[in-house]
């Protein structure tokens, strides 16, 4: 630091410090000072820092930040929200109307079809929710793909990598329940065991 204070010829400001280790610069022999070619190459790196923090800045910039977390973000929400309540909301009708008929004690065949009819329009009118659920999920779809290409752009212009050596029990135990639940839940389209596959095993 004291050589590198030397060659600049000021001192740090505001009591900055830096630090070096044997293999950025070496001692040199008592009073040697500075050739011109030290200098070119102290003038390289720190152009090389700069250019780099610049670069850095400016991919910083354009992941937007601010319009991710207060508006991306929270409409990405809104929409998964909404497509799960109207999700919910359609099966219940759905499956009220059908337990309904089921469970009809009618016995009037001209009163049990207008009990039949009511119920299937009901059903009818539920299965409208798809249209309004696809246009949530295709929203909160598009904001998450806007957040992924950011992110990789981020990542591949600094040229950044994950650190092996972190310890984040979240992810750990969110890892941990995305296999159970693949175990025990619905499975990924096209990874499914096939049913005539599993009564074959039974057979």
């Amino acid at each position: 630091m004291r050589r590198l204070t030397r060659i600049m010829g000021r001192k740090p400001r505001g009591g900055a410090v830096l630090e070096l280790t044997p293999a950025d610069f070496w001692r040199p022999s008592a009073g040697r000072e500075a050739s011109a070619a030290d200098l070119k190459r102290i003038a390289s790196e720190v152009e090389a820092v700069g250019d780099y923090v610049m670069r850095l800045k400016k991919e910083i910039a354009r992941l937007q930040l601010n319009q991710t977390l207060t508006k991306s973000i929270p409409n990405c929400r809104n929409d998964l929200t909404g497509a799960q309540s109207a999700t919910e909301e359609a099966t219940h009708t759905i499956m009220s109307a059908s337990e309904a008929v089921l469970g009809s004690t009618q016995t009037d065949f001209d009163a049990y079809r207008v009990e039949v009819e009511a119920a299937l329009l009901e059903i009818v009118q539920a299965c409208a929710f798809q249209d309004l659920t696809g246009q949530r999920l295709a929203r909160a779809l598009e904001a998450i793909a806007q957040i992924e290409k950011r992110l990789h752009r981020f990542a591949k212009n600094v040229r950044i990598s994950d650190a092996a050596d972190l310890f984040d029990r979240a992810a750990i135990v969110q890892e941990a329940r995305q296999e159970t639940l693949l175990v025990e839940g619905p499975q990924d389209f096209g990874k499914a065991i096939q049913q005539g596959d599993i009564d074959k095993l039974f057979s």
